[in-house]
């Protein structure tokens, strides 16, 4: 991998259903084409295929195709609009420190349902996710009517760590207790609420569960001891493979920051002088390429983005985007 080009002040880089957007210099800009007034690659969504993303009390819509916006709706003092379901819309309210308000409006701006409390609430495929604010150790799942579906709360001392993920009918997600000393991972069923697979490890452990980056219905992970394959839906691993004395010494990938694009698990290890990246390659099961790369003091490389035929990699401190392409 060559080295082609460097950008500062970049504050997020992101690929969402074959769509690039970059933060850069407090606007993002989605395949180098369109270029929105939002800070944050997170603040926009995606929507059967097309990207949302509100500003200014307004929801705008990026056509998929035409990478062209059109206005959704505009709903004056929302903190914020999402899409629940292709007619209904889900409203966010900050109405002090701890109280939140949220509503579902139709295309004619008819409140439907709204509740003030301290929870949060997003939009999961047509329904309503609600966390306690402070706190991720139990959750409920409501439909578009604010009726609760059914409710989930961990084993004691657990909270959800890492974004639940809907996989098909499968709400899989992973939580963990005691300064990360022991792990749960779970699988439930998203129209009944029963739990379909559960497995609780301790930390250090022989079968280090890392298959925490998720692609196509499966998750993948590396770290140097292991590359793996899980399906939640079924909660089995499909490789479990022992990779030790294959990575080079010096060599850790970063569980959390791992990404898959072009048949290959992408990764970054260590930070300042240690810094490197590189290619786990799936078909093959073996290392396709590592690059050592010096960053500056203790600098690390964020989550890796392949991108037709390039290489995104954006530096958690400095905040500069390096963007390489093969030689």
């Amino acid at each position: 991998m060559r080295l082609v080009r460097t950008m500062s002040n970049c504050t997020g880089v992101k690929c969402v259903e074959g769509h690039l957007l970059q933060a850069i210099n407090g606007e993002v800009i989605v395949d180098d084409l369109k270029t929105i007034c939002v800070e944050s690659v997170d603040l926009i969504l995606l929507f059967q295929g097309n990207l949302n993303y509100c500003l200014d009390f307004t929801l705008f819509e990026i056509d998929r195709e035409s990478v062209h916006e059109s206005v959704l709706i505009s709903v004056d003092g929302a903190d914020s609009l999402s899409r629940l379901t292709k007619n209904l819309f889900l409203i966010h309210n900050r109405l002090s420190r701890k109280e939140l308000k949220y509503s579902i409006i139709d295309e004619s701006k008819n409140v439907l349902w709204e509740v003030v409390g301290n929870r949060f609430i997003k939009a999961v495929l047509g329904r309503l996710l609600v966390f306690n604010r402070l706190s991720k150790e139990e959750f409920w799942v409501l439909d578009t009517s604010g009726i609760e579906l059914f409710h989930y709360k961990l084993p004691l001392g657990f909270n959800v760590y890492r974004n639940i993920e809907v996989i098909n009918d499968t709400l899989f997600f992973m939580s963990n207790k005691e300064a990360n000393n022991f792990m749960n991972v779970t699988g439930v069923d998203f129209s009944t609420g029963k739990v379909k697979w559960n497995y609780e490890y301790s930390i250090p452990y022989e079968t280090n569960f890392i298959a925490t980056t998720l692609y196509k219905n499966l998750t993948y992970g590396l770290s140097n001891r292991f590359y793996q394959v899980f399906d939640p839906e079924t909660g089995e691993f499909l490789v479990n493979l022992n990779i030790e004395n294959i990575l080079p010494a010096g060599i850790f990938p970063e569980v959390n920051r791992q990404n898959v694009a072009d048949r290959r698990l992408w990764f970054v290890s260590g930070r300042g002088n240690d810094v490197s990246f590189g290619a786990f390659n799936i078909d093959m099961s073996k290392i396709d390429f590592i690059v050592r790369f010096p960053l500056s003091e203790e600098d690390q490389f964020d989550t890796p983005v392949y991108y037709k035929g390039r290489l995104y990699l954006r530096t958690l401190h400095s905040n500069t985007l390096h963007i390489f392409e093969k030689e």
